[in-house]
């Protein structure tokens, strides 16, 4: 029988302890796991972001994007973004085992939640700059919805109805510069320069093709149009609470400054405030440009003359 001494444990001991210091001082590290749970049954694209990790550390921050900026709008804005989610997954579901495919969609819904949620940090001053409070107070539909006629719709939405328009040829209004005129008596729209700032008709010979027309710079922004003045550089304002008239007093950043443009008769147009759905009218008394609820015949279309 052999007898080991004290000392030779003691060092056989110490060995075994600096073998076994490797483990402890780095541990396996865990795959990242998406934002749901990888346990029980799963779909096939479900697994498929289970055992990648890029797809796991990108499933989490697109819940962390989506949970961040529902957290930041009201109801009726959050249930816009948690419809646009449920199609989000919906369509990645629809992947199936394509890492390629599901990585696609991923992506293309991080990037829409990451701009929508950057917007609304802008606007409530938690990106480092002050609160915009106009913006603020207008933002009740959230980034990347426009509020018409009291409801919520999807910025592409309304840039999909344009271009669909364009596409069949029945909106042939292009952004430029151009005259205006209205097609009940050819009186062309000018600017108030005085304190009113109201945006009227001065009527010359009565014929836009010899008259120089004032020029409005016309641009399309998000499924509406912006229409300015381009000597003062102001945008047409349409009063919605008090006298209902076109001016350029007021320069909020909200649908009261973006029209919606649809054809009319004689190659004129209808516009539209986007706020509230009313019609730009002429008056004939006053001479200026107010809003109506019903268009009212050739005194609710315009003409538009490139400059």
């Amino acid at each position: 029988m052999h007898i080991v001494s004290r000392k030779l444990k003691r060092t056989l001991a110490a060995l075994a302890g600096l073998i076994a210091l490797p483990t402890l001082a780095f541990p396996t590290m865990a795959l990242a796991a998406p934002s749901y749970s990888c346990d029980g049954r799963l779909t096939i694209n479900e697994r498929l972001i289970c055992d990648r990790e890029g797809l796991g550390n990108l499933d989490r921050e697109i819940a962390d994007k989506f949970f961040g900026l529902t957290s930041r709008l009201n109801r009726a804005a959050a249930d816009l973004v948690r419809q646009d989610q449920r199609l989000f997954i919906k369509e990645r579901q629809a992947c199936e085992d394509s890492v390629r495919c599901t990585r696609q969609v991923m992506m293309q819904r991080f990037n829409e939640l990451d701009n929508q949620l950057a917007e609304q940090l802008e606007v409530r001053g938690e990106s480092g700059d002050k609160v915009n409070e106009e913006l603020l107070d207008n933002d009740r539909c959230g980034p990347g919805f426009t509020e018409a006629n009291g409801e919520c719709i999807h910025n592409s939405e309304l840039e999909g109805e344009n271009e669909n328009d364009n596409n069949n040829g029945s909106l042939s209004l292009t952004p430029g510069t151009y005259g205006i005129y209205v097609l009940a008596n050819g009186a062309s729209l000018v600017m108030d320069p005085g304190a009113d700032m109201l945006l009227f008709t001065h009527l010359k010979s009565g014929n836009p093709e010899q008259d120089r027309l004032q020029p409005f710079t016309v641009a399309f922004h998000q499924g509406a149009y912006v229409i300015t003045d381009q000597k003062s550089g102001l945008r047409l304002h349409a009063d919605g609470n008090g006298d209902k008239q076109l001016s350029t007093r007021y320069q909020p950043n909200d649908n009261f400054t973006k029209f919606l443009i649809t054809p009319a008769n004689e190659g004129c147009f209808f516009l539209r405030t986007l706020a509230t759905g009313n019609h730009w009218t002429w008056r004939a008394d006053t001479q200026v440009v107010i809003t109506t609820k019903s268009p009212a015949g050739e005194a609710s279309m315009f003409c538009f003359k490139r400059q």
